[in-house]
């Protein structure tokens, strides 16, 4: 069972390159042997986001690490404990992977930097758009244009509109001739474990005798902050039941318990369970309780 108490905002944008004043076909694709002296809105866009990430996965845009929050000792204990727990190959088994990044020395990263990375902000290309690409037959074509969608999680301390000029910067600069899209992004959220009405929820998840994990930050993004900051409500992400392949074919939810993990009817159950838990203690504002 997987508990968060964290999750990553994020800024989704599109870059559109188009043939104009500044080379490439202007409003259609031409024969690929023009390549020889006419410039590609393709090759364009694909030096702009080589040169927005390292091979390592550092994201290369000037000053984005800039308000990066360090770790704090709370989250350092809750990454040793989670450590211990975390199955590796049982965890690339699930998101469908051989391999995660190398490090420095070219080994797999451990567990360890896998969960510290969680902390630190990642670019993403969602996907690119370009000319003929049917894996049947050939076309030889020089493209007039180029699309590309991409996000960046967010993490603590980061800022959306720091974050969206600093995009804007690096694109002005490295490709004045593209056209930016920067779409609505929100911030992080946050929780300690320290929380009462989180100690509450770990708490009452435990009863359940089931093997906990309980992780400092998520992977993915949420807009949970509005309930944090608009609200004074605590949020956490999990809890019993089991799911799988988000985003991908065939993601699913178990409505019935079928590898011990619980399903939707148990994930409810824990949920009314949690509720007169809470109505047991008082009520909570602005993360405090109230008897």
């Amino acid at each position: 069972m997987k508990i968060v108490l964290g999750c990553r905002g994020i800024i989704y944008f599109k870059i559109w390159i188009q043939g104009g004043d500044w080379g490439g076909p202007r409003s259609r694709n031409i024969h690929s042997s023009l390549a020889s002296f006419v410039d590609s809105p393709t090759w364009k866009l694909i030096d702009l986001i080589s040169k927005m990430r390292a091979s390592s996965g550092k994201i290369l845009i000037p000053g984005i690490y800039e308000k990066v929050q360090p770790i704090s000792e709370e989250d350092k204990q809750m990454i040793n404990d989670l450590v211990k727990k975390l199955d590796l190959e049982e965890f690339k088994k699930m998101i469908d992977v051989n391999k995660l990044y190398s490090d420095e020395n070219q080994k797999e990263m451990s567990k360890e930097q896998m969960i510290v990375k969680l902390f630190e902000p990642c670019l993403t290309v969602d996907g690119i758009i370009s000319g003929y690409t049917d894996e049947k037959g050939s076309k030889t074509v020089l493209l007039s244009s180029a699309f590309s969608n991409m996000d960046i999680k967010l993490v603590p301390n980061m800022e959306v509109e720091d974050i969206r000029n600093k995009i804007r910067n690096f694109i002005m600069e490295n490709a004045p001739e593209a056209k930016l899209e920067i779409e609505e992004g929100y911030k992080w959220a946050k929780m300690s474990p320290l929380n009462p009405y989180i100690k509450i929820h770990i708490e009452t998840l435990r009863s359940t005798n089931k093997k906990i994990e309980i992780w400092p930050m998520g992977t993915g993004s949420a807009p949970f902050y509005i309930f944090q900051e608009k609200f004074g409500i605590p949020v956490l992400d999990g809890g019993l039941g089991h799911g799988s392949r988000a985003h991908s074919p065939n993601e699913f939810a178990f409505l019935k318990s079928k590898t011990g993990a619980g399903g939707i009817i148990d994930f409810e159950i824990s949920v009314a369970k949690l509720l007169t838990k809470l109505g047991e203690v008082g009520k909570i504002k602005n993360d405090r309780f109230i008897q």
